[in-house]
């Protein structure tokens, strides 16, 4: 499921673009299919094993976070602040009623300046990310641009679309 995603999604990257890669399993399965000459960022230390071998790639610094192997703190917002991002692949731990939500505050933050640094955002997330709980609110829906999915629930359908969140389904449902 997580590699049709990434599948599907890797087909948004045009060359010559500065793209952000977010921490997660899903994002990570995405990374394997990028072959484009592009700029790749990341502040996961997963993804930029991967992305190093398809592509020019940096790491965001900052404190390391040992559970989830990604960086986060002041110094990793101030740098990603003097970025541009084409295009922001973003994960979530759960999808709510009202928007993305994560499991720790400084990864909420993480995806919030992003976002706000990005010309467009993709979130990319599974079907069992709907209608799950998590305590920090990342991102609302208005604020993504395109969701891949492998499947989701109507309710959740109508608001990303009424949002004006163009949704992508993988091939898979």
């Amino acid at each position: 499921m997580k590699n049709e995603i990434g599948k599907t999604a890797v087909s948004l990257i045009e060359n010559n673009k500065v793209i952000f890669f977010d921490t997660s399993t899903t994002v990570a399965a995405l990374c394997q299919y990028v072959e484009s000459d592009i700029e790749a960022y990341s502040h996961s230390l997963d993804n930029i094993e991967i992305l190093s071998n398809h592509c020019l790639c940096q790491m965001i610094g900052g404190t390391y976070f040992k559970k989830n192997r990604y960086m986060y703190g002041s110094q990793t917002l101030n740098m990603i602040d003097q970025i541009y991002f084409d295009l922001a692949y973003v994960a979530a731990a759960a999808v709510m009623e009202d928007g993305v939500y994560v499991e720790e505050f400084e990864d909420a933050m993480i995806k919030k300046k992003v976002a706000s640094r990005s010309q467009k955002v993709c979130l990319v997330v599974d079907h069992s990310k709907f209608n799950k709980k998590s305590s920090y609110k990342a991102l609302a829906f208005q604020d993504i641009d395109v969701l891949v999915v492998d499947w989701l629930p109507d309710t959740y359908r109508e608001k990303i679309e009424q949002a004006g969140c163009q949704i992508i389904y993988t091939k898979e449902k």
